[in-house]
């Protein structure tokens, strides 16, 4: 993972994810699953990739699809409500289209 981009950049799209995040913190320092053993982040160290602004969402879209240009894998990337950020990234940067791979999750588009 190495970003997590809130939909909108407002106030309340900054308490959902804090909503996904608490979500995700019980579940990881519950007893029932297994998530430490697995590897996965930790809540702080996903709390840290949380992206502040639209800039730097599309710079952080732009910087990993370059980065990937000279291997086979492309840079996947899970919408989460509006997909608005990657077009903003691929209308600023075109050369990056052929890079990027979308999942998409109840996309307002």
């Amino acid at each position: 993972l190495v970003a997590f981009i809130p939909v909108r950049f407002q106030p309340d799209a900054f308490e959902t994810t804090d909503h996904v995040l608490n979500a995700y913190k019980a579940d990881y320092y519950s007893a029932n699953t297994k998530y430490k053993d697995w590897g996965y982040p930790t809540p702080n160290e996903l709390w840290g990739k949380v992206v502040k602004s639209k800039s730097e969402a599309v710079n952080v879209i732009k910087r990993e699809a370059h980065a990937s240009q000279g291997s086979d894998d492309p840079l996947w990337i899970l919408a989460w409500g509006s997909i608005c950020t990657t077009k903003d990234a691929l209308l600023s940067d075109p050369s990056i289209e052929s890079k990027i791979r979308m999942l998409s999750i109840a996309t307002f588009v």
